[in-house]
């Protein structure tokens, strides 16, 4: 709900696929009369968002909405709709009178609790208005408005997903169900030994010397700390640590004993990130210490990079001979440049590129001089790669571009993001193509090979050449290496959230639990077969299988065996393997089924994540099955939406024999909207 303002609709509204421009006529009028508080509103545009339309509108505030914020424009996106039914992203740009971008602007969710999003502070009111700036064509505003609606299903989708990392942190030092305790310094550690055996060979091969009896495990450790256990049997349950950097050392040490692939990464890669004059060395002898190759490389370019201040230290004396050699062998062919700021421009500047072009052909190269960005402590290089006449026959009428690094550095593979630009004669950037992260190496490059058609760039009216020369932006963002595992294997997440993308391996890793024997105690029956599952995961996850499987233990049965024969033997699993793990294989296979039973396992968020799934696929063959699982399990927004899907169907779907069996007061409901809809 918009606020309650002095306001008036104003300007015209233009719809450019996901993108709305709003043209504000005689702003420079409205904003010289507009006192704090009265503000200007866009004309309605609509989306689509689940089969439903949803109007917007933009509120900008040419002397700001406050007292606070009187010398600035802000400005605010409004929907119809309540904010919590969808997830969306607003970018919003205004244009000068050359249509250039001057302010580009994410807008984010408003505190004011409505279904808004907005900035307070988006540019100085003075800035545009004055005319050396050249915002305002003839005393117009132009405002571009982007927005982009992530479906409901696929943001349940992914927050099921951070639940059951929640869940499995919970289980942590959790005594209900728990089967191994580990014990130290006269404290406890609580844990489960279906989830340590499957995160840590060391301990599956410790609990298989322990006994292979289904009874409780003590483990006394003496060769950690209390803490530094607590974190480690954290990151194993959660793929987090708390304060890694106060035991970063303590930390690998454990993680290297246990075979901890992953949190020895996440120690090498902090303890890269910490390095400093003071400890160089110190990381030096323990990364030769652990085997880690990655901290050794950078610590020894470390070293040579800071000359005498490091070698002229007492305890650089103290490194073992083969370190020393090592560094010195380094320091013949290593060639230190200066530092350069991590997120590295290059402009290509390639003249008389029309003759160049037009003589090319289909393969031939051109390549730009090499440039420098700084990954850690090294200089790599780069260059690009531009092919006039096309790399291939079938692609003869494109420019095909690519960037390359001129030779693999000695820690290996290096990942960056990416982004190409081609700039017109008046410097406006016509062309834009960014790339989410790359892992690149001397074998591989990263480019497009349809970057534009070449006759748009040789026709005079696109003005992309200046004086016959064409000029080419690039951009290079250097990430981490210790992101390149998970760019493989979690992309998707990982453009959202590099770090969240880490922990959901372990998800994959819970996966492998079901219908695993090892240290499984519970057994859920189908159709005459069987899912094993373990009961700490079960009763965290749901409060009806805790009240089943405590009704089970109260009758004194070693063995749980619960019976579910009102759900099919697929659907079943798949309810098990979200609990795992959070997601669901075929789900549109099994919907209504796997909705029931999220119903009557009280899994709320699978619930919500069914019924999004048969709001995205319902039809006139669907429809009515799907109300009357809506009806039966009470989902509203789904009910809402067939009944309104019926109602435009018609006699599509009122003549069909099944719609006969839907309940009194749904057929009551449609027949009223039919007799509303033809009145």
């Amino acid at each position: 709900m918009a606020p309650k303002t002095k306001s008036k609709i104003l300007g015209q509204v233009k719809t450019l696929t996901s993108k709305i421009k709003w043209h504000i006529h005689k702003f420079k009028t409205s904003c010289s009369q507009a006192n704090v508080g009265d503000a200007l509103k866009s004309p309605l545009f609509t989306t689509s968002v689940e089969k439903r339309n949803v109007q917007w509108y933009l509120m900008l505030y040419p002397r700001g909405r406050t007292q606070d914020n009187r010398d600035f424009l802000s400005i605010y996106l409004y929907s119809t709709m309540y904010k919590g039914q969808f997830e969306v992203t607003a970018t919003l740009n205004i244009l000068n009178n050359r249509t250039q971008v001057v302010v580009d602007c994410y807008l984010e969710g408003s505190e004011l609790g409505e279904a808004v999003w907005g900035n307070h502070k988006l540019i100085s009111t003075e800035f545009i208005t004055d005319p050396q700036n050249s915002m305002l064509n003839d005393g117009d505003l132009v405002i571009i408005c982007e927005l982009l609606i992530l479906p409901q299903y696929e943001v349940a989708t992914f927050l099921s997903r951070i639940q059951v990392l929640e869940m499995f942190e919970n289980l942590l030092n959790d005594s209900k169900f728990s089967d191994v305790s580990l014990v130290l310094e006269g404290k406890t550690i609580r844990a489960h030994k279906c989830i340590l055996a499957k995160n840590s060979s060391v301990f599956a091969a410790m609990f298989d010397a322990e006994s292979n009896e289904r009874k409780e495990i003590v483990l006394e450790i003496h060769d950690s700390t209390y803490s530094i256990l607590m974190e480690m049997i954290r990151f194993i349950y959660t793929g987090k640590v708390n304060g890694i950097e106060n035991m970063i050392e303590d930390l690998a040490i454990a993680a290297n004993k246990y075979a901890l692939h992953r949190l020895m990464i996440i120690c090498e890669q902090t303890m890269i990130k910490c390095l400093s004059i003071h400890n160089v060395i110190h990381s030096l002898l323990f990364a030769d210490k652990l085997e880690m190759k990655e901290l050794k490389a950078m610590a020894i370019e470390f070293i040579i990079a800071s000359g005498s201040n490091a070698i002229d230290q007492e305890n650089f004396r103290t490194l073992p001979m083969d370190v020393v050699l090592e560094v010195c062998s380094a320091a013949k062919t290593t060639t230190c440049g200066t530092v350069k700021t991590m997120d590295a421009k290059f402009e290509w500047q390639i003249p008389d590129f029309y003759t160049l072009c037009s003589q090319s052909k289909v393969g031939d190269v051109i390549k730009s001089p090499n440039f420098a960005t700084t990954v850690g402590f090294r200089d790599v290089e780069w260059y690009l790669r531009l092919f006039p006449g096309g790399e291939r026959q079938e692609l003869q009428d494109f420019i095909a571009l690519y960037l390359c690094n001129t030779k693999t550095v000695s820690m290996g593979k290096i990942v960056a993001k990416s982004n190409f630009m081609i700039r017109n004669s008046e410097a406006q950037v016509v062309v834009n193509h960014s790339m989410t992260e790359s892992v690149f190496d001397s074998k591989t490059s990263w480019g497009i090979d349809q970057v534009i058609p070449k006759n748009f760039i040789l026709d005079p009216a696109n003005q992309l050449l200046t004086n016959g020369s064409l000029t080419i932006i690039c951009e290079i963002i250097p990430m981490p290496r210790y992101l390149v595992k998970e760019l493989k294997q979690n992309k998707e997440v990982h453009e959202q959230q590099p770090t969240l993308a880490s922990r959901l391996e372990l998800l994959d890793i819970y996966g492998s639990l079901i219908d695993d024997n090892i240290f499984s105690d519970v057994a859920l029956i189908s159709e005459s077969r069987s899912v094993r599952a373990h009961k700490c995961i079960l009763a965290r996850s749901s409060s009806v299988f805790a009240t089943m499987i405590d009704n089970e233990i109260n009758k004194g049965k070693k063995e749980i065996i619960l019976e579910v024969n009102d759900i099919r033997y697929k659907a079943l699993l798949e309810m098990i393997r979200f609990i795992y793990t959070g997601k669901v294989n075929g789900i549109e296979t099994m919907i209504e089924d796997l909705a029931i039973a999220a119903k009557k396992f009280a899994l709320h968020t699978l619930l919500i994540i069914c019924e999004q799934v048969m709001i995205k696929i319902m039809s006139i063959h669907n429809v009515v099955s799907f109300l009357l699982v809506a009806d039966k399990v009470k989902m509203k927004e789904l009910k809402a939406m067939a009944i309104e899907f019926v109602t435009m169907s018609g006699s599509n779907v009122i003549d069909q024999p099944s719609f006969k069996t839907l309940p009194s007061k749904i057929i009551f409901k449609i027949c009223s909207n039919l007799a509303n809809k033809y009145k």
